[in-house]
């Protein structure tokens, strides 16, 4: 699969789980109001990105972005509305998470904060059938979103680096290497545990879709991990050779993207159960 067809591919999903709104609640006006507004910013902002000739109608991509946090915004106020039952609420929250993630939004609290609340809703008892396709998103956005803030510049550097001092990391860019490899860590580790405590499985295995989107970032990741691993494994200083990452690191590394490999598979017996007790070793031997 080419990269422009990967392109469409992800566009089409993150415009899919928006569209999981009325599916899931069949919510009434304000809520359909606020979908239109997204929608409407999200493809003005493809087109930006693509150089498209309507981009003329937006003057940078900082006003696309303002423009869907204000959608986060009124989606999130509207979302405290007592008159709203709690499908809709989470529906309305689900849809601030989206626009938030696309508008950049790099208030960790605000963004947090709209995950905790929706999360929270799911969890209540006097719902008989929860959301399922909106409590996923819940679980799957926030650890994507932090994917997608790693610099990949970073990455760049220290691969031009790597291979070109004999497959040997200077001591330069040391911390540089132990503090990008550390940031993928977290995020997989966090992908294990989310995957491996929570109701996940559960809700991916009721929408194929969802499964899909999922496996898709997933192996982008893995092969973010496995190139970092590489260059930042072996680091030369002035005492002589030693590692950016333990062996410790390293073996959880090795297990995770064995881990996401199998969940990118199409092996009929790769989902869940084996899945959640595979998760469960690679984050013993992380140490969680």
């Amino acid at each position: 699969m080419n990269d422009t067809i990967k392109s469409y591919r992800y566009r089409y999903y993150v415009l899919l789980i928006v569209c999981f709104v009325f599916v899931s609640c069949g919510a009434g006006q304000r809520l359909a109001g606020l979908q239109a507004d997204f929608e409407r910013l999200y493809i003005a902002k493809l087109e930006f990105k693509d150089n498209h000739k309507n981009r003329e109608a937006w003057s940078s991509l900082t006003d696309i972005e303002t423009a869907l946090k204000g959608v986060s915004l009124e989606a999130r106020a509207a979302a405290e509305d007592k008159d709203f039952q709690i499908p809709t609420k989470i529906a309305l929250l689900r849809l601030a998470m989206i626009a938030a993630w696309q508008g950049s939004e790099t208030n960790e609290k605000y963004f947090d904060g709209i995950v905790d609340n929706g999360m929270n809703l799911c969890a209540n008892p006097e719902i008989e059938k929860p959301p399922t396709r909106d409590c996923a998103l819940f679980l799957i956005v926030p650890i994507v979103r932090d994917a997608s803030l790693i610099s990949e510049s970073n990455a760049e550097e220290l691969k031009k680096a790597f291979h070109g001092n004999n497959n040997i990391l200077p001591a330069r860019l040391e911390d540089k290497a132990v503090n990008y490899f550390g940031l993928l860590h977290a995020v997989l580790e966090d992908t294990l545990t989310i995957f491996f405590r929570s109701k996940l499985p559960v809700y991916l295995s009721k929408h194929s879709q969802l499964l899909d989107y999922y496996k898709d970032e997933l192996l982008r990741y893995s092969k973010r991990i496995r190139k970092a691993r590489v260059y930042a494994t072996k680091v030369e200083s002035g005492q002589g050779t030693k590692k950016a990452i333990t062996d410790k690191d390293e073996a959880f590394a090795i297990c995770a993207e064995g881990w996401v490999d199998t969940v990118g598979g199409t092996q009929p017996d790769a989902f869940p159960g084996n899945l959640k007790n595979a998760a469960e070793k690679c984050l013993k031997i992380s140490g969680n």
